[in-house]
């Protein structure tokens, strides 16, 4: 079982980046919650090596919206750039504790991760009420 803190600390810089691809979004405050709702739930797979416990706990924790990063507004870009900047540098003395494989192993999930937000669409949560998609209007038949 991986230490509290480790696990803190991976979650944190997994904010982090996600935060750092926020900054450079521009998206509206609406947009960040909606990122924020689908980073929690699909938080980057952990694939099987050294650091699997470690990163599967940090997602476990993702997921269950623990991470313990301050909240920061989408009209906030610096402020998201530079509490993400902060985050990521505080999970680098872990890195260096660790074994050369497991560290290898967190650096690119934290990158997936950031991919991952990266390409998420912006509007992923449906805003209308009725789960039914809408029906194109046929160019065929007169409007009434």
């Amino acid at each position: 079982m991986p230490a509290r803190e480790d696990v803190t600390l991976v979650a944190r810089a997994a904010m982090g980046a996600t935060y750092c691809v926020w900054s450079a979004h521009h998206a509206s405050t609406l947009g960040l919650l909606r990122q924020v709702v689908a980073m929690r739930g699909g938080a980057a797979p952990v694939t099987a090596g050294p650091a699997t416990e470690l990163l599967a706990a940090t997602r476990r924790k993702l997921i269950a919206g623990r991470s313990g990063v301050p909240s920061v507004g989408a009209d906030e870009a610096d402020r998201l750039r530079s509490v993400g900047e902060e985050q990521l540098r505080g999970v680098l003395p872990l890195l260096d504790r660790l074994p050369a494989d497991q560290a290898e192993q967190v650096r690119a999930w934290l990158v997936d991760v950031a991919i991952g937000v990266a390409k998420r669409p912006r509007t992923g949560i449906r805003t209308r009420s009725s789960p039914w998609p809408r029906r194109r209007r046929s160019s065929r038949w007169p409007r009434s």
